[in-house]
């Protein structure tokens, strides 16, 4: 017996893709929780209106937790795509491959699973949309895309991170920062 599941059932919450460690998963670079973990109230809240895909493209690119503390250099997660800027650690070693092979799989999860978004990590060489470590290893910020949220947004998948995800709660057109 042949059964018809494409009935156009529209019951389904959107999927959005989350960096696993604002569920305070410890998948951080040092293997500690992040301090700036989702709220119960915001938890819930996203919950109750999407499906939730915990990501870690660093774990995903074959990085270990605990793992070095890698920044960008000369640019942002789009120069790291077109190769004009490099991901490495303090003591120069080149992680952009396994950065960018994590943002493909993340991207592959996304497919799989419909995601039309990703929620992501401030500060991340990964996950920010917004603001990352400008590659001194001095604690300086810069505008700026993770390699993973600039390939998501160059396959069309909308991104945002911490600094800007209120727009989920006030269904504002938004336009991450940093692109």
């Amino acid at each position: 017996m042949h059964r018809n599941y494409s009935r156009g059932y529209k019951f389904m919450k959107e999927a959005i893709l989350v960096s696993a460690c604002l569920f305070s998963i410890p998948c951080r670079y040092d293997g500690n929780r992040a301090s700036n973990c989702l709220s119960e109230e915001i938890q819930s809240f996203l919950k109750q209106n999407f499906v939730l895909v915990p990501v870690c493209p660093e774990q995903s690119g074959g990085l270990s937790t605990p793992r070095k503390c890698m920044e960008i250099q000369g640019g942002d997660g789009f120069g790291v795509l077109e190769k004009k800027a490099f991901v490495k650690s303090q003591d120069g070693e080149n992680f952009t491959s396994r950065l960018i092979l994590g943002a493909e799989i993340v991207y592959n999860i996304a497919l799989i699973t419909k995601a039309t978004m990703m929620l992501g990590q401030r500060k991340s060489p990964s996950c920010s949309c917004s603001q990352i470590y400008e590659g001194s290893f001095q604690g300086k910020l810069i505008q700026g895309y993770g390699v993973t949220t600039a390939f998501l947004s160059n396959h069309g998948i909308k991104v945002l991170d911490t600094e800007n995800m209120d727009t989920l709660f006030y269904g504002k057109e938004w336009q991450c920062p940093g692109n």
